[in-house]
């Protein structure tokens, strides 16, 4: 009797863990909340921080001239699966046309879409993260300039069981930090200029970073290099001590970054070419300056 006891105890036991731990994962994903409409947008400025944030590359179909500009982008081949950018024109029925501020808010800086659904990581959402306020509202206020396309959003192609975005809520619990970095006061302004973008809107780690087995951020390896980068594709490795053992200055950064040019004399290619075309090439020189001088010296 003693024994049945115990184990009815023990089991009891695991029983509550295991329910504790399943409640933890699934419902303790982290989420900001942002408060936004006191703040008055820019469009303009808006259609700068769409290239800052590369929302070009990945968003559109390049055949399609025109009509493919943020109206759903091309394949995106991962380990876990292949994705593809949604429309994201201001069209109500295959775009975010119906979205609010609110919703658009919380899709880039939780992942999490108007009806509740979970975003997979190869939407940069755990970047997005540290978007400032502003630079939200007026990325918000350009989107709404966009000419709406009725191109309906492609599926991923995944499977079994990433395909269940529930797990979403797990992974980001593990996964997705929503606190903001501080600003490192004992640098200078363009340091920390660059540390924003290059960590937060710029997304460089998302190529540029190996990941774990569950497509997590490898965060003590970022900016190494990646063996199995998107579309199978290697990166290199872009941290401090990479890019002096290859004798890059903060200079030949700012020239790759602005027109696509090596130290060499060469041009870049592969998906960075694409990089310059849709997003680097389109930022100012102080933004240019102040990403290589972080990239150099972090």
């Amino acid at each position: 009797m003693n024994s049945i006891r115990l184990i009815s105890w023990l089991l009891a036991g695991l029983i509550t863990c295991g329910t504790g731990v399943a409640l933890y994962l699934f419902l303790g994903a982290p989420t900001q909340q942002r408060t936004l409409h006191q703040i008055q947008g820019d469009a303009v400025r808006g259609a700068y921080v769409l290239r800052l944030a590369n929302c070009v590359g990945c968003h559109t179909d390049r055949e399609a001239g025109e009509e493919g500009f943020l109206s759903g982008g091309e394949a995106i081949a991962t380990p876990l699966g292949t994705f593809f950018g949604p429309n994201i024109t201001s069209d109500p029925d295959y775009g975010i046309g119906k979205w609010d501020l609110d919703q658009f808010a919380s899709a880039l800086i939780n992942g999490v879409a108007p009806n509740g659904d979970h975003y997979y990581p190869a939407f940069p959402f755990t970047f997005y993260a540290r978007l400032n306020d502003q630079d939200i509202v007026d990325l918000w206020s350009y989107m709404q300039t966009v000419p709406a396309v009725g191109n309906p959003s492609q599926s991923h192609r995944i499977g079994w069981p990433f395909n269940q975005r529930l797990l979403m809520a797990a992974w980001k619990t593990l996964f997705l930090s929503t606190s903001l970095s501080q600003a490192n006061e004992s640098r200078g302004d363009a340091w920390r200029r660059g540390a924003y973008i290059v960590e937060g809107p710029g997304h460089c780690g998302a190529c540029h970073s190996p990941r774990g087995p569950l497509g997590n951020i490898d965060s003590a390896n970022r900016l190494t290099g990646s063996t199995i980068g998107p579309d199978d594709e290697a990166t290199p490795a872009i941290d401090p001590l990479a890019l002096a053992e290859a004798n890059w200055t903060a200079d030949d950064l700012f020239w790759l970054l602005q027109i696509g040019v090596l130290p060499d004399g060469d041009v870049i290619g592969s998906s960075m070419a694409d990089v310059v075309d849709d997003n680097t090439g389109h930022l100012n020189d102080d933004d240019l300056r102040a990403i290589a001088e972080y990239l150099v010296s972090h």
